[in-house]
């Protein structure tokens, strides 16, 4: 199935994510409407289209097999504008992360990855996504936490300014997404800024 690339607005974004990864089809559960890029207007994901269909993903690399991925419906701002779904990444897309300065950076893809993994539902003061259990995210104070051990009152790094995390419980099982980035191994998916795996030539992955 093809989508047009029109205008990311609210209301095709929350239809787009239901109609094509609702639980349980094509590949798993998105974010559910108001989560992610497509619903906040603070998230940065608010021009542009998104049209391409989800993207074979290889396993992911090295001995666990654990994945630090979105589900395929959460939203990713890219740079110069316009927006795709996680599911829509692709080895080469430029998206958005922080520099030093906190300022907005390109952030290239280098490398896409994903698999079925048990979810976590991240709801916080400005939205809520789903991601794996293993998925990294960059606090407020620069720390960076895996989804599985957030706690209430932890504070996120979001696209604009910051975000209380309000409620994190178990989703089930999805077909999620990831990818390596560089230079900073940061970027921005979800409204919150997400933090990669870096990976040596070894395949060793680090954080």
């Amino acid at each position: 199935m093809s989508f047009p690339d029109i205008p990311c607005s609210i209301k095709y974004c929350a239809w787009l994510r239901w109609e094509r990864f609702r639980p349980g089809e094509n590949g798993g559960a998105g974010g559910g409407c108001g989560s992610g890029g497509c619903g906040p207007a603070d998230d940065g994901c608010q021009s542009g289209g998104v049209g391409a269909e989800p993207s074979p993903c290889a396993p992911a690399p090295g001995p666990s097999q654990t994945l630090c991925c979105l589900a395929a419906g959460e939203s990713v701002p890219l740079h110069g504008g316009g927006c795709k779904l996680a599911g829509e990444i692709r080895q080469g897309d430029i998206i958005l992360s922080l520099d030093a300065l906190r300022a907005k950076s390109p952030e290239r893809v280098i490398a896409t990855f994903g698999g079925l993994q048990p979810v976590l539902r991240v709801i916080h003061e400005k939205g809520e996504f789903v991601c794996s259990e293993s998925h990294l995210l960059v606090l407020a104070s620069d720390a960076v936490r895996a989804a599985g051990e957030l706690k209430e009152g932890d504070i996120l790094r979001a696209f604009e300014g910051e975000s209380r995390i309000e409620a994190v419980y178990p989703a089930g099982e999805a077909q999620v997404y990831g990818w390596t980035c560089e230079p900073s191994h940061t970027y921005f998916a979800a409204g919150v800024l997400n933090h990669n795996k870096a990976t040596t030539d070894a395949g060793v992955y680090t954080q």
